[in-house]
């Protein structure tokens, strides 16, 4: 090139390892972290009482808490608390409950006077904190 030139010199050994590093990514296992942090996530909220906003569920009513079965939110039982699950089903994760009264309590049905207790679902935080966990994922790839 003629006249008056500069030239620009660009280290490439990073930007090369991380592209090595995305033969390595398996989707998959991606997906399965995220569903396990989402279940653990919606088991949080039968202990702290809330909905994935953070918003707190609907106390008992009290002729039902006068009954002696309205010791804890949704977790007499435990069955409903127990059957949490998440399944990988090919680029996307499922998270939910495979009990018959599953719908019935986390929508809510006016019919039977039972108010809704969302269970499932993302808040805000709940996004934040998978998107942290697709970083450290990416992360950890790189760094291999």
């Amino acid at each position: 090139m003629a006249g008056a030139t500069f030239k620009v010199e660009f280290d490439t050994s990073q930007l090369e390892k991380f592209i090595g590093s995305l033969s390595k990514f398996n989707p998959a296992e991606l997906l399965d972290n995220i569903g396990e942090l989402v279940e653990i996530q919606t088991q949080d909220r039968f202990e702290s009482e809330t909905d994935p906003d953070g918003k707190k569920w609907v106390k008992w009513s009290s002729k039902y808490q006068k009954s002696g079965n309205g010791i804890n939110i949704l977790r007499n039982t435990q069955r409903l608390f127990s059957s949490i699950n998440y399944q990988v089903k090919g680029n996307k994760v499922e998270v939910g409950s495979n009990v018959e009264y599953s719908a019935v309590h986390n929508y809510g049905y006016k019919e039977k006077n039972i108010p809704k207790r969302t269970f499932l679902g993302m808040g805000e935080q709940n996004k934040k904190d998978v998107n942290k966990l697709v970083k450290l994922y990416i992360e950890d790839l790189s760094n291999e």
